[in-house]
């Protein structure tokens, strides 16, 4: 207990604004969420930033990113985000489809002709909206692997000679090797390894200078340390695993204050254009007509996913969670990992982002919450804001 005391109270500087003067008794509550979440949750180390209308109003690091060595985090502290690495994945390539380099509409093996997965033809849309038909984890252990991958033409081994789980279109499946072999088409497309696509087309612009691929064999500045609960309930390191197999679905490292720069781009409507930003943020839909709830690369219906995981959610939380939602738009993408958990949301319509990173794995649910009452409290103050 006097650990997770200490976790709350030591606390990097958080920015300053005239902005954020306007929403105090809005921060203050978020902040009281977020302290809830770490005492509750026994998070070790956590950084959020929220920004409002383009500026950062709130970013702080609470507790360790390495507890061992009492090394405080940071807004800049560099943690696993799980699968918001897809929406970087997806932003990226909408940002090469607006440049002329890449169609979303065309078959993956116009890029990848020698390409083995199945016949039936698949597009970088379905791929980037879990609608290809490519398969899933066979099983927990294929989520922790050991071996490292250099480059994504070997990933691809993993899956590429399985027969797809459905005929594309015909039904949502969410699976990361869509987004490998999405990624293998950029590099196609683009004649750039993936790494240097994603700076080109997304870190660079948006000067996202922290965010990279979780490279395990490298010294990486600023890498928070991952952990987990045992049986007992105690913090102890999370089990090595090696994500390069999975890169552009789940295996990039980054802080919040890059994930809350990346949020600000796409609520700003100055980074793409309606017509891409409609790419990123429209629900895809089933052969038969059936919404998914999911765009590229983006969850984009907060309701239908409520719905959807209603047995996971008590019935007070979900009645919360449906009501501080309803009838609004939020974009968003959680992101967990062996000893990590993510989650990036934001509103076009009040222009609010929250971005949350922590070093403790198997969370998801709790942080989605706390990211969810945060972002309500402002968006209401915005609207208020806006009727006087």
């Amino acid at each position: 207990m006097q650990l997770l005391a200490l976790v709350v109270l030591l606390t990097a500087p958080s920015l300053h604004s005239v902005a954020a003067a306007t929403y105090t008794k809005e921060l203050q509550a978020g902040r009281a969420t977020i302290q809830q979440l770490i005492l509750t949750a026994g998070i070790p180390g956590l950084s959020v930033t929220v920004a409002v209308n383009g500026e950062v109003v709130w970013s702080k690091g609470y507790g360790y990113a390495d507890v061992e060595n009492r090394i405080p985090t940071t807004p800049r502290t560099r943690m696993r985000i799980g699968s918001i690495s897809k929406s970087i994945t997806a932003t990226a390539v909408a940002r090469a489809v607006a440049a002329g380099k890449m169609d979303v509409d065309k078959s993956v093996r116009e890029y990848l002709p020698a390409l083995p997965v199945a016949d039936d033809p698949i597009t970088l849309r379905e791929l980037g909206g879990h609608l290809g038909g490519l398969r899933t984890y066979r099983s927990p252990s294929e989520k922790t692997v050991y071996q490292h991958y250099d480059a994504i033409s070997q990933a691809l081994s993993i899956f590429a000679d399985d027969p797809l789980a459905n005929v594309p279109g015909t039904k949502f499946l969410y699976t990361s090797y869509g987004f490998v072999l999405l990624s293998a088409a950029a590099e196609r497309a683009t004649s750039r390894e993936f790494l240097d696509f994603l700076r080109i087309f997304l870190w660079a612009p948006l000067n996202m200078s922290r965010t990279t691929s979780d490279d395990v064999r490298q010294i990486i500045d600023g890498r928070s340390r991952q952990y987990e609960k045992d049986a007992q309930g105690s913090i102890v390191n999370a089990a090595f695993s090696d994500d390069s197999y999975k890169l552009a679905g789940s295996g990039m490292l980054s802080t919040s204050e890059d994930l809350a720069a990346l949020g600000n781009a796409l609520v700003a409507d100055k980074f793409l254009d309606s017509t891409f930003l409609s790419l990123l943020f429209t629900p895809q839909s089933t052969i038969a007509g059936e919404s998914t709830g999911y765009g590229f690369g983006w969850f984009v219906d907060m309701e239908k996913f409520l719905d959807d995981h209603r047995g996971e959610i008590p019935a007070a939380q979900y009645l919360h969670l449906k009501e501080i939602s309803s009838g609004r738009k939020l974009i968003w993408h959680s992101g967990t990992a062996n000893g990590a958990t993510a989650m990036l949301l934001l509103v076009p319509t009040t222009k609010v982002v929250v971005a949350i990173i922590c070093n403790l794995g198997g969370i998801e649910p709790q942080v989605i919450m706390a990211a969810m009452e945060v972002e309500a409290a402002l968006s209401r103050a915005r609207v208020a804001g806006s009727k006087r």
